[in-house]
């Protein structure tokens, strides 16, 4: 008998998955060791600082993604473009003086998701960053004595869902991935957008 447990386990091991895991590797520890959230002191500063440049990256990169004919038509993608909201609260919720004066400067050398398969090879970075957000959430908690979901909105993502939404987007990119010529766009996608996550966090004083 497949129960439903196994059935997720399947997704998550799935071929697509695994290549995305090897294609973006290297790529995705650039990204730990530019943002470097959890090796060097974080201060309120430095934190306000980290949330503005995610802000400025997920905000733009979102308004592209739900500008896609059919990505409001179909799961789980309508439910996930709510990062730059979090941040939002975040930045409300600790007084940022830039948020509140809309000064948020914006990515312009984003990863081109025009194509479909590149926007899911997105979405799977966007998605697999709420993974690691709960190992940063007590980090940032005990680094600046913050409570519950104050200032942590965005680390906490889905809370107690995380690793259920995570099933689902795995699910969503194996099923997509067995459309014709999918598999290497969704790969491109993951690529290009660790690397302009990248060259944005690079460019930034953090």
């Amino acid at each position: 008998m497949v129960t439903h447990e196994m059935q997720d386990a399947e997704y998550t091991r799935s071929a697509i998955m695994v290549a995305l895991r090897e294609a973006t590797r290297t790529r995705h520890d650039a990204v730990e060791a530019a943002v470097d959230l959890t090796g060097r002191p974080l201060t309120m500063g430095r934190y306000r600082r980290l949330l503005r440049a995610f802000l400025g990256f997920y905000d733009p990169l979102e308004a592209r993604l739900s500008a896609l004919p059919d990505w409001n038509r179909l799961e789980p993608a309508p439910g996930r473009l709510e990062k730059s909201d979090w941040l939002r609260q975040d930045l409300l919720a600790l007084h940022d003086a830039a948020v509140f004066e809309g000064e948020i400067e914006r990515c312009q050398d984003l990863p081109d998701v025009a194509d479909f398969g590149c926007a899911v090879g997105s979405l799977y970075v966007m998605e697999g960053a709420t993974l690691g957000g709960r190992i940063v959430l007590q980090h940032v908690r005990n680094s600046l004595n913050l409570k519950g979901d104050k200032g942590c909105r965005f680390f906490t993502s889905y809370g107690t869902a995380v690793a259920r939404r995570w099933t689902e987007t795995c699910r969503f990119i194996t099923t997509h991935a067995d459309s014709p010529g999918a598999a290497p766009l969704i790969i491109r996608g993951a690529c290009d957008t660790f690397d302009s996550l990248h060259r944005w966090f690079q460019s930034r004083s953090l």
